[in-house]
Parts: C-alpha cells; structure tokens; sequence
C-alpha cells in the first residue's frame, strides 16, 4: 500500500509530492493519483505513460501523525511496537494492508482513500477479506464460514490484527445466524483485547482507535 513520493515522465520531467503538499492541506488520493495537480485514475496515469516512484504508505502515516501531534506509541500500541513503526514511517519496514488500514485509521484517515499495490501473497489474503464482508452483506453464511476457513488457514501467524479480523467477523456471523448471545460477546472481548485490552481500565488515558476497534466496541 503506497502513495507517491514522486512521479516522473519517462524523458525525466518530476513533479514532487513535496511541492504538491505545500500547495493544499491534505491529500487526494480518494480514487485517482495526483499529477500536476490533477487527479487521475491509476489507469490513465500508466496508459499516458508515467512512471511512479512509491514509497510506503508509512509517509502518510508519518505526515498526518506529526500534523495531529500523536506520538508513535499512541499510533501503534497494540497493533507493533514503536521501533516497528519508526522503521515503517521511514520506508525501511514493509506491512501488510491489514495493518496498513489499522495505522492509517488510528490517524484519522480512511483506508480506501489511499492507493494499494499488494503483492501476491497480500492480494491473496485480501481478496479473502473481501469476500468475507461481501459474503456477509449478502447473507450467504455458507460462503462466509468456508472464508473465514480459508482465511485461517493462510493468514500470517502470531498477527493480533489478523486474528482480531477473524474474531470479529466470526462474531458477525453468529450474530447473524442468531448465534448464543454469550459466544458472540466472548469472541468480541477476545477481538478488542487483540490490540486494545486496557481501553476500559485506563479511561484517563487518551487513546487511537482504528476502525476495526471501533466496529468491535460500537458491536
């Protein structure tokens, strides 16, 4: 998951995402790149011929954690640790989306406002993601329950955000299939405590929510 640093014309001329900044207050890549201060979509940016630079998505991360004046470990506690995301915001650690949504919500900005570009592995397990919520939007509880199989199988191990992800939707699907009440509350709890299990104890303590840790607590 990437936004442009630069873009450059293949004959050499670049256009800074530097300077792009300095002329307006936040950025807009909602479904398009910017270039020459004009938004176009990924399609007519790579058929006219330009070639892109990306950086992490971790620039984005680092520029709108400064602008709010959030600290790394309000950012990140419970989802990596803070020399994680020093090495994330600088571009020298790669993530996955799934903790690319979780930082970037945690800074106030939606997900799907940002270009992705996934490598196999994580498109994979995107597209699972996908089909999970799109499975459940359409109340197909048989297709829901074979991809959170699928989904167990192939997420990475030992991730508090993946399993939150299961967790959660697991949860959405009984409740759906009018499940126990008490199962569905307990799969939440195990959710929340994934990345946030002090929220309650600690209400004096300013804390980020991701959106995911809001839909489990809203629930």
């Amino acid at each position: 998951c990437c936004f442009p640093h630069s873009l450059r014309w293949y004959f050499g001329y670049v256009y800074s995402i530097t300077e792009a900044l300095k002329k307006c207050n936040h950025l807009i890549f909602d479904t398009g790149l910017l270039y020459n201060e004009k938004k176009i979509s990924t399609e007519a940016f790579f058929k006219g011929g330009i070639r892109m630079e990306l950086y992490g998505a971790g620039n984005a991360i680092l520029y709108f954690r400064r602008k709010k004046g959030f600290s790394q470990i309000q950012v990140c506690e419970g989802i990596c640790t803070e020399m994680t995301l020093s090495r994330i915001e600088t571009g020298v650690r790669e993530f996955d989306s799934l903790m690319s949504e979780a930082l970037l919500s945690r800074v106030g900005k939606t997900p799907d406002r940002f270009e992705f570009v996934l490598n196999e592995e994580d498109y994979h397990i995107y597209d699972v993601r996908e089909k999970i919520r799109g499975s459940l939007h359409k109340k197909d509880f048989e297709k829901a329950e074979q991809h959170l199989q699928e989904y167990e199988k192939i997420m990475p191990k030992g991730q508090p955000l993946h399993k939150q992800f299961i967790l959660y939707y697991k949860a959405m699907l009984e409740q759906q299939t009018r499940g126990r009440e008490d199962s569905i509350r307990a799969m939440l709890h195990q959710a929340i405590d994934m990345t946030r299990p002090d929220y309650k104890t600690h209400p004096e303590i300013m804390m980020l929510f991701s959106k995911m840790e809001v839909r489990i607590i809203y629930q």
